[in-house]
């Protein structure tokens, strides 16, 4: 087969430890059209996920150790549009190309319909039975006993974005604000606000701040919750890590209904809403106390 003189252009995730069936397929099916082959490997700049576990760099290794002659760039996901993204793809294109041509290629489920700019595309037949979901399943569930799994996990830790994870708490306070519930994990821990991390499924921080609330204090009729701010928490969890925690605290009025301990908090009780509370309060949660005074007497104003 003879070979046009234009760019084949080949876009995808390649989101595997290695190329399988499907990928060699799709790039050599392109190769043997074309005398230059570009691959543009999409990314998210966002942290790993299952679905999109390895960063560009160990993709652009995987790509270029069966195909040292192709040229190998990151093409980012847009946050604007399809119409920005597919600009990107045309920049990128048309500096390699250089006026010659070129034809964008992808499988079922790709880019296609959602490439808006001009170059031409076309579909390759797919081999049958080649998922990069199912190769990446098989590679997470390898036998934990292997050591090279062992350090591929560890390798996996290292290369996780430093974050810090939203947390939210709620005080529920009496209307006069002379006092506070909280909470114990244990009849002689210390004191602290009821809360926990925010769940992909919370529409809100307020939604999560109840949710929360309705599985630590459990019967507690209330109001609607009001900021009283951020603040970011030193948690003994993430001591000596990279991650961290910042909370949402709220403060919401008491209503009513019989308070019953729930989930992880053992115990539950009404403290005065003072400074002499302060030093029972469990040490992570100090400064939000410490805000809550604050907020009480801006409220008193």
């Amino acid at each position: 087969m003879s070979k046009a003189n234009t760019v084949g252009v080949v876009i995808g995730r390649f989101q595997t430890h290695e190329l399988h069936e499907g990928h060699l397929h799709l790039i050599n099916y392109v190769r043997d059209r074309h005398e230059k082959v570009l691959i543009l490997v999409g990314d998210r700049d966002a942290r790993p996920t299952p679905a999109d576990p390895y960063p560009f760099s160990i993709r652009k290794d995987v790509l270029s150790q069966p195909y040292p002659d192709v040229l190998i760039e990151r093409q980012l996901d847009s946050s604007i549009s399809n119409q920005h993204w597919s600009s990107s793809v045309d920049a990128k294109v048309a500096a390699i190309a250089n006026g010659s041509g070129a034809v964008l290629y992808g499988s079922r489920d790709s880019f296609i319909p959602y490439y808006t700019g001009v170059y031409p595309v076309a579909e390759v037949p797919e081999l049958p039975n080649c998922s990069a979901t199912r190769v990446r399943h098989e590679a997470a569930t390898q036998n934990v006993n292997d050591p090279m799994w062992r350090k591929g996990w560890l390798a996996a830790l290292h290369h996780q974005y430093a974050v810090t994870d939203p947390t939210v708490d709620m005080a529920v306070h009496t209307a006069d604000w002379d006092l506070v519930l909280m909470g114990r994990r244990s009849s002689v821990s210390p004191l602290r606000f009821f809360g926990g991390f925010v769940n992909p499924e919370d529409a809100s921080m307020e939604e999560a701040a109840k949710r929360e609330l309705s599985e630590e204090a459990v019967g507690a009729l209330i109001g609607e919750p009001r900021y009283v701010g951020s603040f970011r928490i030193n948690d003994r969890r993430y001591q000596r890590s990279q991650y961290g925690i910042m909370t949402t605290f709220f403060a919401v009025e008491y209503k009513g209904g019989v308070v019953m301990p729930g989930d992880d908090m053992g115990v539950v009780e009404w403290c005065r809403l003072d400074e002499e509370t302060l030093d029972k309060v469990a040490l992570e949660h100090q400064k939000l106390f410490r805000e809550l005074l604050v907020y009480k007497n801006k409220q008193s104003q």
